[in-house]
């Protein structure tokens, strides 16, 4: 057996792919045991008869990528080491060369939950956070949040609203209300309108005026 994807071995049976050029006679070469697994095997008193550009070749075995091994030599696919679990880089040739996949002291940011999935890391983030390692500081003022006039403030975790007087609430979402018990006068009931400072006085029955003193 030769291996025709070793060069000096492909070197030593090239007369034989040619036997016109040797008289038709086979030259008195015998065949040393191979230890390739590819390749082509002649009969007792048969030559290989193909021309040496014929003659396939067989593709050079490329590495395992990460995260897979071959197990066999001259294996021709790989195999995935099981879920969580990885490689240190490509070429592993054993089951033994899949480690357990780990989560390193602040793989996650800004108190991110790290939790090993598939080949890899996958991190929670906490609210006000995201990215792949929660590194990225989410804006929250940039949706607007605050009502009525009220100006936005991003923290590392969420937002404050520092609201417009007369406004109060997370969002300042709440108008507060600007009848007190001497905002009208005694004869007349006090009505909020929407709006800062904005409120109408309403007289009692029977009575009339600005103060709402007339009968």
């Amino acid at each position: 057996m030769f291996d025709l994807s070793v060069p000096s071995a492909s070197a030593v049976i090239e007369p034989l792919l040619n036997v016109s050029a040797i008289g038709n006679q086979c030259p008195p070469l015998k065949a040393i045991k191979s230890v390739n697994f590819r390749g082509f095997t002649c009969n007792t008193g048969e030559v290989l008869n193909m021309d040496t550009n014929d003659v396939p070749r067989c593709p050079p075995c490329s590495l395992c990528p990460k995260d897979f091994y071959q197990s066999l030599a001259g294996q021709t696919v790989c195999n995935e080491c099981p879920g969580n679990m990885i490689t240190e880089g490509p070429g592993a040739t054993g089951r033994d060369e899949c480690h357990p996949v780990q989560c390193k002291e602040n793989a996650c940011q800004h108190g991110g939950l790290c939790v090993p999935m598939g080949h890899g890391i996958h991190c929670f983030c906490p609210a006000g956070f995201s990215g792949r390692r929660c590194e990225i500081d989410i804006d929250e003022c940039s949706s607007q949040p605050c009502y009525n006039g009220g100006t936005c403030i991003d923290l590392p975790q969420g937002y404050k609203c520092q609201c417009a007087p007369g406004y109060s609430g997370i969002n300042c979402q709440e108008e507060q209300t600007d009848c007190a018990n001497d905002t009208c006068p005694a004869r007349a009931m006090c009505k909020d309108e929407p709006g800062y400072k904005n409120y109408t006085c309403l007289c009692r029955s029977g009575y009339t005026g600005i103060d709402c003193d007339m009968t």
